[in-house]
């Protein structure tokens, strides 16, 4: 059995892994993942099933050079991550069916029921061992401990369209603020303006930033800039998810409202030593 990503859904009392899901949302990285994710609880909170493939092709083909085995090349499938254990609070015993709350990344992240949603997302999206490999030569290329080490992540160029940015002085500030509290030796930074991390890298010290992704030379982001180009959109997607990956294991993070930084707080399963910036406001 197949399912696309916009099923109208069917009932069922089987309790396996027992479709492909084949996901076809064109967007970015993590809008497609999302997109993936969102079809996964509703087929579970509808029939109790679970995909036993993922088919990423269609959607990921945006983010990569080359359009084939896209799932395989930046995740697997967690065995270890038993769902039906795991989300037994959320069933309806009279009814072979269950009520999965689900928050999209527009929502503030605090709200999202990580209890629910974390282990479906960490079952289906774990980092593969290529990813986790990636990982761990960039925690060691640039010396990163993950307990004195402040992460921030500020999405920009065309995020604008969707919602409010902050200054980059708003952001300065709140870092600065943050390493005034905490035991931070160093602040990791990663975005996609230049202008950011020029000024960034001059006003906090011992700030650094990864070599491996650029930068938006033209305000479209960097997503569409290569795939305009036609070239280091697999480098560019693989470094990113090893740098959100990276992020979910720091002890404190400064983000803003995005499906980059969504994704980093359901890796970490809670956002704890989260501060998120959303519509004019910090949330911790």
């Amino acid at each position: 059995m197949n399912l696309t990503s916009n099923w109208k859904g069917f009932y069922s009392n089987q309790d396996n892994e027992c479709y492909d899901l084949i996901d076809t949302h064109k967007g970015g990285f993590f809008a497609c993942t999302f997109s993936s994710l969102n079809s996964i609880v509703q087929a579970y909170n509808s029939c109790k099933i679970l995909p036993k493939n993922i088919n990423l092709d269609m959607c990921l083909s945006m983010s990569c050079d080359s359009p084939l085995n896209l799932y395989d090349l930046f995740f697997e499938i967690e065995s270890s991550i038993d769902i039906h254990s795991s989300l037994s609070a959320f069933s309806n015993p009279n009814e072979n069916r269950y009520k999965i709350p689900i928050t999209f990344a527009s929502r503030p992240f605090k709200e999202q029921n990580y209890k629910a949603i974390s282990p479906i997302w960490n079952k289906y999206f774990s980092p593969s061992h290529r990813i986790k490999s990636l990982c761990h030569n960039l925690t060691s290329k640039y010396k990163i401990n993950m307990d004195t080490t402040l992460g921030v992540y500020y999405r920009g160029t065309d995020k604008t369209k969707e919602e409010e940015l902050p200054s980059y002085e708003e952001y300065i500030d709140k870092v600065n603020f943050i390493l005034s509290k905490g035991p931070f030796d160093r602040v990791f930074l990663q975005t996609d303006e230049a202008a950011l991390k020029d000024l960034f890298l001059k006003s906090i010290d011992n700030s650094f930033c990864i070599d491996e992704l650029g930068f938006s030379t033209t305000g479209d982001g960097v997503h569409r800039e290569l795939r305009k180009k036609g070239s280091g959109q697999t480098h560019n997607s693989e470094h990113l998810l090893a740098v959100v990956w990276i992020f979910s294991q720091l002890h404190s993070l400064i983000i803003n409202t995005s499906h980059v930084s969504h994704a980093m707080c359901l890796y970490r399963n809670n956002t704890n030593n989260v501060f998120q910036y959303r519509r004019g406001k910090w949330i911790s």
